[in-house]
């Protein structure tokens, strides 16, 4: 029998999670008719509701695929996001919201993410993991102007000012695989004052898009995830080689592990 190695991707390295909800729908707008015979038709300007608001230190931003966004020294306020009238553009979305948190607006220094793959629409503002906000709110707005506003609850302002502070403990795969799956696990210790939930993408690199794990990590506690990732009916384009990426926003590293033949 052969003695596998665990190869360390990643040594203890400290990260920068800390939700809920409070929503009212706007009216949308209708635009003026035209008398122009058939160059323009009446429109609705669209009307945007929010739900199911909660802070992260991640999330999930959408481009071609998934990626993990995260920034040193801030957490994000996390929002879905409805439309009624004319659907905004899905790239335009972020653009169209911000946080105000005891009078200052964000974004201020990181973008607006957007996760846009899924059935409803998400939002993340990143704002500073050190706030405490009295009061605060998630702004719809057109440039300067304010268009609508949503209060942010108090549990979600108590989770602005108790952020979880992550620190990824150990990042193991193995070097040699058996044929049909092998585990690969993350260990993340919370030494923040909040609960929170760490999220990452850790798989199998075969196609362009690598899956999401995200799994709960108290405050004050260590918790292992461990990952089952297939080989079998896996072609990978070098062989009997399988790269594995674990990337949480912060870091990103790639391993590549060797599957053994059958026997």
């Amino acid at each position: 029998m052969k003695r596998r190695r665990l190869l360390t991707l990643l040594g203890a390295a400290a990260l920068p999670v800390a939700g809920c909800l409070d929503t009212t729908e706007s009216p949308g707008t209708p635009s003026s008719d035209t008398t122009a015979p058939s160059s323009e038709t009446a429109t609705e300007s669209p009307s945007f509701a929010v739900e199911n608001v909660g802070t992260r230190r991640q999330a999930l931003t959408s481009g071609v695929h998934l990626d993990v966004a995260a920034h040193a020294g801030t957490q994000f306020v996390g929002f879905d996001v409805t439309e009624t009238g004319t659907p905004t553009h899905r790239t335009r979305l972020g653009s169209q919201f911000a946080v105000d948190l005891d009078g200052t607006r964000y974004p201020d220094g990181y973008d607006t993410v957007t996760n846009t793959l899924g059935v409803v629409p998400r939002v993340g503002v990143p704002v500073p993991d050190d706030v405490a906000p009295d009061e605060g709110a998630i702004l719809q707005v057109d440039g300067d102007a304010v268009v609508d506003r949503w209060a942010l609850s108090e549990e979600t302002l108590t989770a602005l000012a108790s952020p979880a502070a992550f620190v990824v403990e150990s990042v193991e795969v193995p070097e040699t695989a058996e044929p049909a799956s092998f585990e690969a696990s993350v260990t993340v210790r919370n030494e923040g004052s909040g609960d929170g939930v760490f999220l990452a993408e850790f798989g199998a690199a075969v196609v362009s898009d690598v899956a999401e794990v995200e799994f709960a990590v108290p405050a004050g506690e260590s918790v292992t995830h461990t990952e089952t990732i297939p080989t079998e009916g896996v072609e990978s384009v070098d062989g009997d080689v399988l790269p594995v990426v674990y990337d949480d926003g912060y870091s990103r590293r790639r391993r590549e592990v060797t599957v053994e033949a059958g026997g």
